[in-house]
Parts: C-alpha cells; sequence; structure tokens
C-alpha cells in the first residue's frame, strides 16, 4: 500500500530522489517524529530523563532529533537487556523454494521510514528493486526547514547562516552516502 499514501519525485538540481506524502507534501521521519507519535510508550525512566532535559511532546524542531535518538537509544538498550535475559534460542529451518514474483516491505529503521519493493524471476534474480531510505523520505522536508531557516536569519553573517544550515542537516542525520547528494 506504500505506493497509494506516497510518491517519489526528482528535482533537476539534485541527483537525490525525494518522497512525499500525496497530497500532502514533504515530511520528516526518523526519532522526533517517531516520539511525537508513541512518546507514552518509552519506559517510564526514559519519559522521566525525558521530562528532566526539557524534552516535551509534541516538539516539531528538527534541531532536538538527536536528543530524540539518544532517547530511543537509551530505550533501546533497555529492552535489549530484557529481552536478552528472556531469549530462548532454537534451530530454524530456513530454505524456502525459488520462484517468481514481486513484493515489498515498509519497516521503521533507526533514522526512519525504509520502503522496499523487489521483482524477482524464476532463477531468484532481482530484476528490479526499488529502495527507499529514510534520507528520500526527508529531503523535502530538510530544503524545506532550510529555506525556512535562512529567511529567519537573514540578518545574520553568512558563514553563521552556513554553519546553522549545516546543524540543521546533521540533525536529520541523514546516511553519508545520501548526504553528499
Amino acid at each position: 500500500d506504500y505506493e497509494e499514501y506516497f510518491e517519489e519525485e526528482e528535482v533537476s538540481y539534485s541527483m537525490a530522489k525525494r518522497a512525499k506524502v500525496k497530497g500532502r507534501g514533504s515530511l520528516m521521519v526518523g526519532a522526533l517524529a517517531r516520539l511525537n507519535l508513541k512518546f507514552d510508550q518509552l519506559s517510564p525512566s526514559v519519559r522521566k530523563l525525558a521530562q528532566e532535559v526539557g524534552f516535551k511532546i509534541p516538539d516539531y524542531n528538527p534541531f532536538h532529533n538527536n536528543l530524540a535518538q539518544s532517547l530511543e537509544l537509551l530505550y533501546g538498550i533497555q529492552e535489549c537487556r530484557q529481552i536478552l535475559e528472556n531469549l530462548e534460542l532454537f534451530p530454524e529451518d530456513n530454505s524456502y523454494p525459488v520462484r517468481t514474483g514481486e513484493g515489498g516491505a515498509v519497516t521503521e529503521a533507526p533514522r526512519g521510514l525504509l520502503y522496499h519493493r523487489y521483482a524477482i524471476n524464476a532463477r531468484g534474480v532481482i530484476e528490479k528493486a526499488n529502495i527507499v531510505t529514510p534520507t528520500v523520505h526527508n529531503f523535502a522536508n530538510i530544503e524545506e526547514d532550510m529555506r525556512h531557516l535562512v529567511r529567519q536569519n537573514s540578518d545574520l553573517p553568512e558563514r553563521k547562516i552556513a554553519l546553522l544550515c549545516e546543524m540543521l542537516v546533521r540533525a536529520y542525520d541523514p546516511c553519508f552516502s545520501c548526504s553528499v547528494h
């Protein structure tokens, strides 16, 4: 159903594609977006820490994404410890027949929404693939936020504006390969 809700686009000034919500525009994915939706699912100790450092939901400031990542990381460590304490390992049969087909999946990666779709031939060779990374989902929003940031700070020296723009891009935490587009 991904294609029903999202569209990909290319722009003339970049090699990077962008993903947008159909009829709505750009979006932000990742830790800050997740916490805006699911903050109450964090452990009580992580919610308390968030309160102590002044983190409040909803929060739409992309500069707070790194703080949101750190809160998620702490929660993730807590969850991993609990899972490992109760883990029971057993052998699995991972064999499967190769056949022609096409399919896709959406998952939540650490940096945000990840979509991938593949078409496979009868020999098991991938003939077509489309991978839409979290950075692709964020690109259009990064640009919109950057335009706003520059307009709001147009009275500052150019070097200071450039530094703020660099900080904004890093706050979105693009994957290294994607960040050079």
